[in-house]
């Protein structure tokens, strides 16, 4: 199953002045069309309502030999400590990590003020929900933080006309 996101700001932590030294980028999303209904009642889409997820993610390098998933999805469930009551629909915090060469070339489009307009994600364990299209996906969570997907792969897709705003989107 395909989820496409939509980038809304970027933050890169490293150090821009070595050449090839860089440790991640950190982005914040929303959704752009598709929509994530939780089994507790969260829902990450375009609509304002009183349980919206945010989501936000982190990409780092990838070796050319690393055996490792691309990358994780995980649902952060929403708390507050005083009362511990439901103050919104939590997080969606994406981990991914790809290869030198697209690495690389995101940073440096970056750096020209070049920001991705899109990512989209391909995982298993969401099952498609009663929207005839296919936008809307659900996934079964138990709310305790332990609730993963396994990123099988990652792309990315650029506007000709999107730029960032500063070095501090986030």
């Amino acid at each position: 199953m395909n989820l496409t996101v939509r980038v809304t700001g970027v933050r890169l932590i490293g150090d821009t002045s070595l050449k090839g030294v860089h440790d991640t980028m950190a982005f914040t999303l929303a959704p752009d069309g598709d929509e994530v209904e939780l089994s507790n009642g969260a829902r990450f889409s375009q609509f304002v309502e009183s349980k919206k997820i945010r989501a936000s993610m982190t990409v780092h390098e990838r070796s050319e030999t690393e055996d490792k998933p691309v990358g994780v999805l995980q649902y952060v469930p929403p708390y507050d400590l005083s009362n511990q009551v439901d103050k919104d629909g939590g997080a969606f915090a994406f981990t991914v990590r790809i290869p030198s060469v697209g690495f690389n070339r995101i940073w440096n489009l970056i750096l020209r003020d070049k920001l991705p307009s899109t990512f989209t994600f391909r995982f298993d364990g969401m099952t498609y929900g009663y929207s005839p299209d296919g936008d809307e996906k659900l996934w079964e969570v138990t709310g305790t933080g332990n609730d993963l997907l396994i990123i099988n792969s990652v792309g990315w897709g650029y506007e000709t006309t999107r730029k960032r705003d500063s070095e501090d989107d986030l």
